[in-house]
């Protein structure tokens, strides 16, 4: 197992022995606490959502106010390498996700052109937005491409109107590892804050979390740009 792969399984570990209510906590869970729950980050099981009571019905180290999997175990949690949340400022209904590049995350076998997707993005005041895609109308605009141990799967509607505004994606399984990137338009952005970000995406039965520790609004507040 890589040095990523023990820590992965050491922020578990200490998530799932943090408890109910984070009365007893165990050696290293720091003290930064961003969505203001009374539960550090290193052993809360949503960093980005209240939830003081700690619940985690499947025992995955992700909690029930986060999982978009609750009755299954979700995979070990990612990086957002880079987010670009654009045209913040009001109105609202015209805002943009520029960018969402999403990595480190644990490889699995998915088919996305027959399964139910969605991503969601919160902060500590909870969720800012989710985007889900419909197999039946996504699944003939997706193109796979490779095979074997390396996988791309790109999606790209003739028109994002009907796809929560979602205007790319690109998934791709590369060995144990897999990575995504979004784009989406038209949104309503303006609950983002410029403190962290929090991901969550769902392929079928399978969910994987992200999570970005600092985020700079730039341009007056127009944008907000956030990083690993």
């Amino acid at each position: 197992m890589t040095g990523r792969g023990l820590a992965v399984v050491l922020l578990l570990v200490l998530a799932r022995l943090a408890g109910a209510a984070c009365t007893t906590l165990p050696a290293g869970c720091g003290v930064a606490d961003n969505d203001g729950d009374g539960c550090p980050d290193l052993c809360d099981v949503c960093p980005v959502d209240p939830d003081p009571d700690q619940a985690d019905a499947d025992g995955d180290g992700v909690g029930d106010a986060c999982d978009l999997c609750p009755g299954i175990e979700d995979h070990p949690t990612g990086m957002v390498h880079r987010a670009k949340l654009s045209a913040l400022l009001p109105p609202a209904g015209d805002d943009r996700l520029d960018l969402l590049d999403v990595r480190d995350l644990e490889g699995a076998i998915i088919h996305p052109e027959q399964e139910a997707l969605e991503i969601r993005l919160a902060d500590h005041d909870g969720e800012i937005v989710r985007l889900s895609l419909d197999p039946a109308v996504a699944g003939p605009y997706w193109v796979r491409r490779g095979g074997g141990l390396r996988e791309t799967w790109r999606w790209r509607p003739p028109s994002p109107a009907g796809a929560s505004g979602i205007k790319a994606l690109k998934l791709t399984r590369k060995g144990d590892l897999f990575a995504f990137k979004a784009k989406a338009r038209a949104l309503d952005l303006s609950a983002a804050d410029a403190d962290h970000l929090g991901v969550t995406l769902r392929v079928g039965d399978d969910c994987w979390s992200a999570f970005a520790p600092i985020c700079s609004p730039l341009g007056g507040g127009k944008n907000l740009v956030c990083r690993r």
